[in-house]
C-alpha cells in the first residue's frame, strides 16, 4: 500500500512539470521581431510595394545639377517571387514568369537570371534590409550613365508578405 502511495505521488508530480512545461512553451511567442538566423528566405512571397527611387545627376561644362523622383508601387498579391531549397527560384512580374538562380551570404542576396527569348543574362545583387517569418524586404543599387553624361543612381526597394 505505501508503495503504491509513492507512485501516486510521482506520476502526479510528472503530470505538473508535463503541465507547467506546456503552459510555458504555450505563452512564447514571436512577436514580428526579425530575429537573426531564425527566418528563412525560403518559400513563396507576394509582393506588396516597391519604391523606385532615381537621383540623376547632369554635368554640362561648368555646372551640375541634380534631380531626385521616388515612385511607390502597391501590388495587391499577383505579383511574387519563390526560393527554393535548391538554390532556384521563380517570379511573377506583370504578368510575366521568369527563373533564376540565387545565393544569400548574410544579408547579400545574388539573384542571377539566364539569357531568354525576352532578355539577356542578367545579375541582380540586392542588400536585405529586413526578414522575418513573415515579411522580407531587399534593396537594389545600380547606376546607369547615358552618353549625354546624364548619370542616374536608382535605388529599389522592395516588400513581399507570406
Amino acid at each position: 500500500m505505501f508503495g503504491l502511495k509513492i507512485l501516486v505521488k510521482i506520476n502526479f508530480m510528472k503530470n505538473i512539470i508535463l503541465f507547467t512545461i506546456i503552459v510555458f512553451l504555450g505563452s512564447c511567442r514571436l512577436d514580428g521581431t526579425a530575429l537573426p538566423g531564425m527566418s528563412t528566405i525560403t518559400g513563396k512571397w507576394y509582393k506588396v510595394s516597391s519604391i523606385l527611387t532615381n537621383s540623376t545627376t547632369e554635368k554640362n561644362s561648368n555646372t551640375s545639377t541634380t534631380s531626385t523622383n521616388a515612385v511607390t508601387t502597391y501590388f495587391n498579391h499577383t505579383d511574387y517571387i519563390v526560393f527554393n531549397n535548391d538554390g532556384t527560384g521563380e517570379q511573377l512580374k506583370g504578368g510575366s514568369r521568369s527563373t533564376f538562380n540565387y545565393t544569400k551570404n548574410g544579408n547579400v542576396l545574388t539573384l542571377t537570371y539566364p539569357a531568354n527569348n525576352e532578355q539577356s543574362a542578367s545579375v541582380s545583387v540586392a542588400a536585405i534590409k529586413y526578414l522575418s517569418e513573415n515579411s522580407f524586404q531587399f534593396a537594389i543599387n545600380y547606376t546607369t550613365t547615358n552618353s549625354d553624361g546624364v548619370t542616374t543612381y536608382n535605388t529599389y526597394d522592395i516588400s513581399y508578405v507570406r
